[in-house]
């Protein structure tokens, strides 16, 4: 409903498919080959930028997130833009409050998974932030342009930190009013399962 929030987390694998704008493909359990398109008629083994900006605009809800630790995500942008979607999709999905994106990586950018961590650097960041709640509103709200800026400070400095040449960096497009993704109390704050640090050598 219109009062609702909706929550989009896709992390595994992302790749660009072609030339275009809308050429960012999130890679499903079933693709085999990216060469040979699905038979007509059948699903595809790939979720498109175009897919998930349809599907979002769909949605009734007021407010929308998505979060796309994968590489080449920053790509997913070009589907948010007019001229992309037919014009009464694209009315649908700026109007209300809009939807925030955060891309853990550029549109040519390998989203970094560390094997210190076990997780993606963007995972592990959005984690982090929900479990150290320093950057809530009112020390419980958790607000989801807060917590994207946070993933955005946090993921560079912790490719850094790894001895990658290339610093990993995140790409957010915000929608018009940032809104609340849930409340998380200090002792809920405490039972989030954040992975700790093991020894690495580079």
């Amino acid at each position: 409903k219109a009062n609702d929030v909706v929550v989009v987390y896709l992390a595994g694998h992302g790749v660009v498919l072609g030339q275009g704008e809308t050429s960012y493909g999130y890679l499903l359990s079933g693709v085999s080959d990216l060469a040979k398109p699905a038979p007509k008629g059948e699903a595809s083994d790939v979720l498109t930028g175009l897919d998930l900006a349809q599907a979002l605009a769909a949605v009734r809800a007021n407010q929308r997130a998505v979060f796309l630790d994968t590489c080449a995500a920053g790509e997913v942008r070009g589907a948010l833009r007019p001229g992309q979607l037919p014009a009464k999709s694209f009315e649908q999905l700026r109007e209300r409050d809009g939807v925030f994106v955060l891309a853990g990586s550029a549109r040519d950018q390998s989203s970094y998974e560390s094997s210190v961590y076990g997780q993606g650097l963007l995972t592990y960041s959005l984690l982090l932030g929900l479990s150290c709640g320093c950057h809530f509103r009112d020390d419980v709200i958790v607000d989801v342009s807060r917590l994207m800026d946070f993933a955005c400070e946090r993921v560079p400095l912790l490719s850094e930190q790894m001895g990658f040449t290339m610093p990993q960096i995140p790409v957010k497009a915000e929608g018009d009013v940032s809104f609340a993704i849930g409340t998380l109390t200090p002792d809920e704050r405490a039972k989030i399962p954040l992975a700790q640090p093991v020894p690495a050598f580079v």
